[in-house]
């Protein structure tokens, strides 16, 4: 291995003798090679030390630190600490890379100097490895930024990142004891561009051990709502609203109802105001491609939704007004149509 590594790949284990092998032998099959492993046991008791010893003792890449159980934040920012690549990736213990990861992944950021971010599209595997999902997630940077306004489209042990910009950040909140990588990306987004290759390149493992406990996703959510409120102020100053913050941070994981229901928020013409607040001031800090409409329709998708829930409760003419005002975003040639479709619907 090089003195100086270019890549840095960061992986925590807790008891993740399950799957540990597959994962780790993954990453040391990567085609591009030039890259340190480090491994923080994080005070496992089910295996995995001696699992991980022998493949140290087998590959000189492999940086192998034992700690008592400090909780995954804490491994992390110590693996970023010990970390001498220009690239930092991370990986989980009951993933699998795909062999052609890191290489493309190093290939984009080389040849993307803005972007500080780089995951990969992924399938969901079972415990027995069998696929079972194929989600897809946006690639644009523009699109990207919308997104984590309201929730992450970015897979955690998918990435590739530049270290200075993780370390210029101060690596990952110490509050954050779940939803970690959520909360990186909502700071990350503010002073870099973040996008997805369109390649799977990640066997995400999906089984009964790995599925969140109803505490866990409690955390997970508190923490989603904090941080998606922070960047909402990092955008609107003291316009930002925490309330709606925490409703639209809901919204997409829950659905309408159940977002009102944790909330208690159900002025929804203050929330039509309010996306259309934060959409222009995403258009003023974030949006790459003045030409990109992804995040327009989107944003369409939410005010039509909110649109229709004013109707319900204060009449047709009402929502069709509000509805007009989310298409007036939009170029004129966009509105017109929409105009007299929406006329021959209320007519016919």
């Amino acid at each position: 291995m090089p003195t100086t590594p270019l890549v840095s790949v960061l992986l925590p284990v807790y008891n993740g003798h399950p799957y540990l092998r597959d994962a780790v032998q993954s990453i040391l099959d990567q085609t591009f090679e030039n890259f340190e492993f480090i491994i923080i046991n994080d005070g496992s008791t089910d295996g995995s030390e001696a699992v991980l010893e022998r493949f140290a003792d087998r590959d000189d890449r492999i940086r192998l630190i034992h700690q008592k159980n400090r909780g995954l934040v804490p491994s992390l920012n110590r693996g970023l600490s010990m970390a001498k690549g220009r690239y930092i990736a991370r990986m989980d213990a009951d993933d699998i890379s795909l062999p052609e990861r890191l290489g493309q992944q190093v290939r984009f950021l080389k040849a993307n100097p803005k972007i500080g971010v780089v995951g990969t599209q992924h399938v969901w595997i079972g415990a027995d490895g069998e696929v079972t999902h194929r989600p897809s997630l946006p690639t644009d940077p523009s699109f990207i930024a919308w997104r984590l306004l309201f929730v992450t489209c970015i897979v955690h042990p998918s990435i590739l990142a530049r270290r200075s910009l993780i370390r210029r950040m101060g690596g990952y909140a110490a509050w954050a004891e779940y939803g970690e990588d959520y909360e990186l990306w909502t700071r990350a987004v503010l002073k870099s561009q973040i996008a997805n290759l369109p390649q799977i390149l990640l066997k995400y493992r999906r089984w009964d051990g790995e599925q969140a406990t109803k505490s866990k996703r409690e955390v997970i959510d508190q923490t989603v709502c904090r941080s998606a409120a922070t960047l909402h102020r990092a955008l609107l100053g003291s316009s930002a609203d925490d309330d709606i913050a925490h409703f639209l941070a809901r919204m997409p994981r829950y659905g309408v109802e159940e977002a009102v229901q944790r909330t208690g928020l159900t002025d929804f013409q203050r929330v039509f105001e309010y996306i259309q607040l934060l959409y222009g001031a995403y258009k003023r800090r974030l949006l790459v491609d003045q030409s990109n409409i992804q995040a327009r329709q989107a944003a369409l998708v939410k005010l039509d939704t909110m649109a229709e829930k004013v109707a319900e409760e204060r009449g047709w003419l009402m929502g069709i007004k509000l509805k007009l005002r989310g298409r007036l975003m939009s170029p004129i040639h966009e509105v017109i149509p929409w105009i007299l479709a929406a006329i021959r619907r209320r007519t016919r």
